[in-house]
């Protein structure tokens, strides 16, 4: 090879080293060839974090798996107002907007009662850390955008530190919540508990449906 070649193919080394290094310093804004176009860049990264929402529009059948859903949901927000009080030692103003969120007015009423009487007994029996209750659904009674009705067993013990079977209920029924008693979106479904419990002689009230 002639000294004149040799020249060329180390100017030509000399030329790509140069690129290279011009184009990992300059990697994230792309590099470009002779041709002036953007060679290849990294990809931006993957969010490993990105979650689908749940969703709890009404669907044209309800079935038993959309209302355990629903349940569900209705189960965690209970389970975190009854966390909260916990915490606090009061029902306060934050305990009776979960509670207004997920309760038509009436049984609103009684649930507040409830916690009223626990309260003035120093939260006797009340968990440490209550969880969430859970609600089993044997069987849908009723199933329209006007109300589900619910049978199965809703048991509220992992709220308390001892089982007692009070705690327990057999029916539960859910009617449309109205936007006015969620105006912090604290229920993320359309649904509202109407009713929870039994009647006398463990029967079902015919009035579980009509909005309280």
């Amino acid at each position: 090879m002639r000294w004149h070649e040799l020249l060329d193919a180390f100017v030509r080394v000399e030329i790509l080293i140069v690129s290279l290094a011009v184009c990992g310093a300059a990697l994230a804004g792309g590099c470009r060839d002779g041709s002036g176009r953007s060679g290849d860049t990294l990809p931006p990264p993957v969010s490993t974090t990105a979650t689908t929402a749940v969703s709890y529009d009404v669907p044209a059948v309800i079935d038993a798996a959309y209302a355990g859903k629903v349940m569900q949901a209705l189960d965690h927000l209970y389970g975190e107002a009854v966390r909260h009080l916990a915490q606090v030692r009061a029902v306060d103003e934050q305990f009776l907007k979960y509670l207004v969120a997920t309760h038509n007015p009436r049984i609103f009423s009684l649930a507040q009662d409830l916690w009223v009487r626990i309260q003035a007994k120093e939260f006797a029996g009340l968990a440490a850390t209550p969880g969430d209750p859970h609600t089993r659904i044997d069987r849908l009674l009723r199933a329209d955008r006007e109300c589900m009705l619910i049978q199965g067993d809703q048991d509220l013990t992992p709220l308390y530190t001892a089982d007692d079977p009070t705690n327990h209920h057999r029916y539960v029924a859910l009617t449309p919540l109205a936007a006015d008693r969620n105006p912090d979106r604290l229920n993320l479904t359309p649904w509202t508990v109407n009713f929870s419990g039994e009647g006398n002689g463990g029967s079902l009230p015919g009035d579980a449906c009509v909005p309280q």
